[in-house]
């Protein structure tokens, strides 16, 4: 149905669909309506008949009165011409009735010369028939006009049914071209175009506002596109121009020198795979949303994190300090994935903290019996996040003030990674100093089941 008789138009469907129900109702309508007036109008015929019969037969009858004829418009049957028979069939003039003149048979109804002519017959007591008949061209005429004004009134609904509808349609359907206007302009780069959800009916406001929403999430994601490409192009330009330069100045060099030009290729070129590594992961992070999530053992996965991270950590003088968690803590999760998580987070803090600084990671069990989840926390004795800054730290190639000269896509992963597991990661200030980064991860139910919701 929803490509009715090969039509795509929605309106011109609709309108189809619309004026063909009323076509069928009329005529169900004038149906009923013109045979029940056609069996009023017979029925007013029989009536009057029986009238002039009892009529009649009070008239000859002696010392009755006649009754009052009914009423009844002549032009439906004219003339009313009165017969009599013998009991032989034979037409006889004249007949007196004598005595009651109630026979105890009902009058009976008939047509004469292929309905021509109505009739009303009557057995008289002593065996002779009275028939009356009237001329049914008169019915047949009234029956002709009412035919003919119901057809005229159908085709006259149905004329103006289908322009009404198709101008109702078209008022209904305009905030649809308001919708269309509106693509229209998002196509030729007028990406602030919105649609006016207050203009809109009220059954196509959700589609607005669901509308405007997705707009806004693509704008979103043209900006951040254009932000990474621009900041991607940056962050290569910069090694891949060093290396250049000190590949081609070769000539008139001593060795030392040359050794310190392949010493900078040679830092430039870790850089770069280093941020193409990064890439790499965040591009993982952000395709691998249908991954299966399973069981994670929280101590287990910590562990193995901060021994991941320690030679890093007495490189820069920083100690690092895990506070034993609770061995049947488990979250849901990718180990992998999680283990990469506290990886950058612990290297993170370890980058911005300084010489002889304590870096601490803490996990403990929060929220109900239904809906439990674990809390983890990396504090840090840095120069802590201007309050300004606020979620910016985890765009990608956002770099504060600070001496670590990083990707700037560490956060960003550790963002992309908390969000594909359903968690949430923010940060806030350490007193007297520093940053504590939190992380919520939903943990296993106490039966021992993952969570229905992944």
């Amino acid at each position: 149905m929803s490509r009715f008789l090969g039509i795509k138009s929605l309106r011109l469907r609709t309108t189809v669909a619309v004026a063909t129900m009323i076509f069928l109702l009329a005529i169900v309508f004038r149906i009923y309506t013109f045979l029940y007036q056609s069996a009023s109008v017979e029925s007013q015929l029989d009536e009057y008949l029986l009238g002039r019969l009892n009529f009649y037969l009070s008239r000859h009858y002696a010392g009755a009165l006649p009754d009052a004829l009914p009423a009844v418009n002549t032009k439906l049957c004219g003339d009313v011409e009165v017969s009599k028979f013998d009991r032989d069939g034979g037409k006889i003039d004249s007949m007196t009735l004598v005595g009651n003149n109630q026979s105890g048979e009902p009058p009976i109804f008939g047509y004469l010369e292929d309905g021509k002519f109505r009739t009303i017959s009557y057995l008289t007591p002593d065996g002779n028939t009275i028939m009356l008949e009237a001329s049914m061209d008169g019915y047949y005429s009234n029956r002709y006009v009412s035919l003919m004004i119901h057809v005229s009134v159908f085709v006259f609904l149905v004329s103006i049914s289908i322009p009404a509808n198709w101008f109702l349609l078209t008022c209904a359907m305009s905030g649809l071209d308001d919708i269309t206007k509106t693509a229209r302009l998002v196509q030729t780069n007028n990406l602030s175009a919105r649609i006016d959800v207050a203009a809109m009916d009220s059954e196509l406001q959700p589609m607005a506002i669901n509308l405007n929403a997705m707009l806004d999430h693509v704008n979103t994601l043209h900006e951040a596109q254009i932000r990474f490409i621009a900041d991607a192009s940056h962050e290569l330009r910069t090694p891949l121009a060093g290396i250049i330069t000190n590949s081609e100045m070769q000539d008139g060099r001593n060795s030392e020198e040359m050794r310190l030009a392949l010493h900078y290729c040679h830092l430039s070129a870790q850089r770069l795979s280093r941020l193409v590594n990064s890439l790499l992961d965040l591009t993982q992070e952000e395709t691998n949303r249908d991954k299966p999530l399973h069981r994670v053992f929280v101590e287990t996965m910590l562990c193995e994190a901060v021994e991941q991270v320690e030679s890093i950590a007495k490189k820069h003088g920083v100690k690092l300090v895990l506070d034993q968690p609770e061995s049947s803590l488990i979250v849901v999760g990718d180990n992998d994935e999680l283990f990469q998580l506290f990886v950058n987070l612990l290297a993170n803090a370890v980058y911005h903290s300084p010489e002889g600084g304590v870096v601490r990671l803490e996990a403990c069990r929060t929220g109900g019996i239904h809906f439990p989840t674990v809390l983890f926390r990396v504090i840090d004795q840095g120069p802590g996040i201007v309050p300004t800054v606020g979620s910016r730290v985890f765009e990608r190639f956002y770099r504060g003030p600070s001496q670590y000269e990083g990707s700037g896509l560490g956060l960003a992963i550790c963002k992309a990674v908390v969000d594909r597991h359903g968690g949430i990661i923010n940060h806030r200030p350490n007193r007297p100093r520093g940053t504590v980064f939190e992380v919520t991860l939903n943990a296993v139910l106490n039966n021992g089941s993952l969570p229905s919701d992944l």
